[in-house]
């Protein structure tokens, strides 16, 4: 008797909203469960439980405690922060989201002409540019903004612009270089002007140069093969500024940027601007192209429907309710956050290790407390997640083991070995040794494991483990790689 009403009390509690203990207890139980040194979450538009809630470490190798001052990277969750800075200036009319991108950067003009429409700015900011995705132009790149995009202009396009959603990181830097034209400011002082100045956020980095200056940071890490949790030193940040994934921010910082996308008033601040900037922001929140639900999305989350992109966000239905969110990757950290407009309800968990889905795990249980439904087991749902893209893994390392077995010894076919090049990934070499082709990519000595005639498996992780065909032609043959890499190498 007494456990039932200790339940029923509980449920009384949520259905008025989560309280703060509730809150803590299910940050701290997650952050326990998937080893995380430390955590942040920001809560806003809730009757009694609005704040920043912490646990763990800034470095688990030192005293120092998260506290709502600790800056954590908001990677992708940066891209909403740019598009709705250029919301404000097409509100302006500095610019306007169906302005040609060549009307601003005359360089950029794609080497692929097969589609004649001209890519223009909306198409940045929804990722229907019309390239794939190409992580790895800028991942661990030393080039400037502006030379990573002029390597993406001579690689080719797989779609007309507006038509197909694929997420592009690079294009929020020529939309970054664009409105650097259009305003005659540079981004960051375009970012500061209509963003940060009206809604009197503080403490802002752009890049892991600035970040690192500041002593109460988080520091990243990943998971050992031991699976216990290690600081990782040679963790990848862009140490120029970014305008798609280089924004650092105090936690505490975030509740001004959450009220503001959620439509919550905000006292202390200058009435008429804000007013300003909450209709640009609205204008983000719009879903401007569907995206597709991967294969086992319906299974893992079918709570979620009308996935789709608008302007820095992704849009969708959770449990009936409208949502605009986006996740945040970067070396040693994971990000989420969840807005709820017509409830006017947000949230941002922040996380310091690598490859962990914690963030999803936090966000929406406590989505589920905010909505006062009954919580999914979002620990165990990951997990199941994370089991089975472990089993489909090794499924396909043990089908690669096979196949390498049946065509061991047999001859290849010439023109394999020597250097053969990408306009935009530069050269690779592919060599024969004794154990067979190895090829240098990227700066990395890779074994090529034969798994078909003239196709062959990769094993790395920065590339995605892809697979990699070589095709014979008449001036020496070309690879082409699968994964992130997507791009053909020609002797």
């Amino acid at each position: 008797m007494v456990s039932v009403l200790l339940t029923l009390a509980l449920v009384m509690v949520d259905q008025a909203g989560p309280s703060k203990q509730r809150i803590q207890a299910e940050l701290d139980r997650k952050a326990s469960y998937w080893k995380i040194p430390g955590a942040g979450l920001v809560l806003v538009g809730t009757e009694a439980a609005d704040g920043v809630y912490v646990v763990g470490k800034r470095t688990m190798k030192g005293p120092d405690l998260i506290d709502g001052n600790t800056i954590f990277p908001t990677a992708s969750l940066t891209k909403a922060f740019t598009a709705t800075m250029v919301a404000c200036l097409a509100q302006k009319g500095v610019l306007d989201f169906g302005d040609p991108v060549v009307k601003w950067l005359e360089w950029y003009q794609p080497k692929d002409t097969r589609y004649n429409d001209p890519i223009c700015l909306k198409h940045l900011m929804n990722h229907s540019s019309g390239y794939p995705a190409h992580d790895l132009l800028f991942y661990r790149s030393p080039d400037t903004l502006e030379q990573v995009v002029r390597k993406l202009m001579k690689l080719p396009r797989f779609a007309p612009p507006g038509m197909t959603y694929e997420y592009q990181v690079t294009q929020y830097y020529a939309l970054a270089l664009a409105v650097q034209e259009a305003s005659g400011l540079p981004w960051q002082e375009s970012m500061q002007k209509e963003l940060f100045d009206p809604l009197k956020i503080k403490g802002a980095a752009w890049s892991k140069t600035d970040a690192y200056k500041t002593a109460n940071r988080a520091h990243p890490h990943r998971l050992g093969p031991d699976g216990d949790c290690d600081p990782w030193a040679e963790a990848w940040c862009d140490p120029k500024d970014n305008p798609s994934g280089g924004l650092w921010l105090p936690l505490g910082q975030l509740m001004p940027w959450l009220r503001l996308h959620a439509g919550i008033e905000q006292s202390g601040i200058e009435l008429g601007g804000i007013k300003e900037l909450s209709k640009a922001a609205k204008v983000t929140h719009q879903p401007r192209i569907r995206q597709g639900m991967v294969n086992e999305e319906p299974a893992f989350r079918p709570e979620v429907n009308n996935l789709g992109y608008g302007f820095g966000w992704v849009t969708l239905t959770y449990r009936g309710e409208r949502v605009i969110a986006h996740g945040g990757v970067m070396d040693g950290f994971r990000a989420f956050i969840m807005i709820f407009p017509e409830r006017k309800q947000a949230l941002a968990v922040f996380a310091n290790l690598d490859r962990t889905p914690f963030n999803h795990d936090v966000a929406y249980t406590v989505a589920d407390l905010l909505l006062g439904q009954s919580p999914v087991d979002w620990t165990k749902r990951l997990k199941e997640k994370d089991r089975a893209a472990k089993q489909t893994q090794s499924d396909r390392l043990m089908d690669w083991a096979e196949k390498s077995t049946v065509w061991k010894g047999i001859p290849m076919a010439k023109g394999m070995t020597g250097s053969f090049t990408n306009p935009s990934y530069g050269t690779i070499e592919v060599r024969e040794t004794g154990n067979g082709l190895r090829v240098v990519v990227l700066g990395q000595d890779i074994p090529l494991q034969r798994i078909g005639k003239e196709s062959f498996a990769v094993k790395n992780h920065q590339l995605a483990d892809p697979e990699v065909i070589y095709l014979p032609g008449n001036r020496g043959g070309t690879w082409r790689f699968g994964g992130r890499l997507t791009a053909d190498f020609v002797k």
